[in-house]
């Protein structure tokens, strides 16, 4: 009997003891999934979580966005998609310069200057707050707009000229198919085009349709390295009607002069040959205004 009540008692016990180890193993898992949260939420605000970093998102016209997002670390991530302000978009084309990766996604950003951004890759989510590095909403809606979109096509719009990236570029003529970043423009009112003759300005000149570095006068260049190295081309843009005033500077010119649109960025080398950018880039821009 003794013996009995022995075991009785070492059988409680145990029961005991393991229901307070479930329950101290319950409270431990609450308090760290709720303090790993804090941990989360806490460092994806600051950036720390993850080697993903957003750099920022721009518009590429009515149907599309390009995300810039840079890897901070070694390991490669697999995106399957993107939530924009909760609305999730598809990814298509992406182009990897160094370590920051252009995606073409089809969410359309024009509205807000940010955008909150999840991005779902096979590694884990990362979120975060992008930026537009684009026009105003206020410029978005004149009648006469410019956008540096992803592709050599440009949608219910004119290819003015191409760049084989958004920075440190060189160009090439509309009519070439080469690069895939364009500057696009479009007016509500006016056919627009890229004659060089009738009512038209010329933004710069190229030493051939691709892979040229621009220049704003051809006359004290570089002497050739062989016979026809500088084959030519004038980089223009045209209207049916309207007229063209355009400026080369650093500041938005004032709206007594006409309402300017920024049509890229560069630094100047007459005799080298320059590079161009979009307007985001360099301090020097070119503004076109048409009225």
């Amino acid at each position: 009997m003794f013996v009995l009540k022995k075991a009785m008692v070492g059988i409680v016990g145990v029961i005991l003891l393991l229901g307070v180890g479930v329950v101290i193993f319950y409270y431990l898992f609450v308090w760290s999934n709720t303090n790993f949260s804090m941990y989360l939420v806490e460092n994806e605000v600051n950036g720390n979580v993850g080697d993903l970093e957003i750099i920022g998102i721009k518009s590429a016209g009515n149907f599309g966005s390009i995300l810039g997002v840079k890897n901070k670390g070694t390991v490669s991530h697999k995106i399957s998609s993107v939530k924009i302000n909760n609305i999730t978009c598809g990814v298509g084309n992406s182009k990897i310069v160094g370590n920051v990766n252009n995606l073409e996604i089809d969410c359309d950003v024009s509205k807000f200057e940010n955008y909150d951004v999840e991005i779902f890759t096979d590694k884990g989510i990362y979120s975060g707050v992008a930026t537009v590095w684009d026009e105003s909403e206020k410029e978005l809606v004149l009648p006469f707009r410019g956008k540096f979109d992803f592709g050599n096509i440009c949608l219910n719009s004119t290819r003015v000229y191409g760049m084989n990236y958004t920075n440190n570029s060189h160009a090439e003529v509309a009519g070439s198919d080469k690069y895939y970043y364009s500057l696009c423009v479009a007016h509500n009112n006016f056919v627009l085009g890229t004659d060089c003759f009738g009512n038209y300005i010329r933004l710069f000149y190229l030493a051939g349709e691709t892979n040229s570095p621009i220049y704003f006068d051809n006359t004290s260049v570089a002497p050739e390295p062989y016979e026809g190295y500088y084959d030519w081309k004038d980089v223009c843009l045209s209207s049916n009607m309207g007229d063209f005033t355009i400026l080369y500077q650093k500041d938005r010119p004032l709206r007594k002069e006409g309402y300017f649109i920024c049509l890229g960025s560069y630094i100047r080398d007459d005799f080298n040959g320059g590079v161009i950018g979009g307007c985001s880039m360099y301090d020097d821009k070119i503004w076109v205004a048409l009225g």
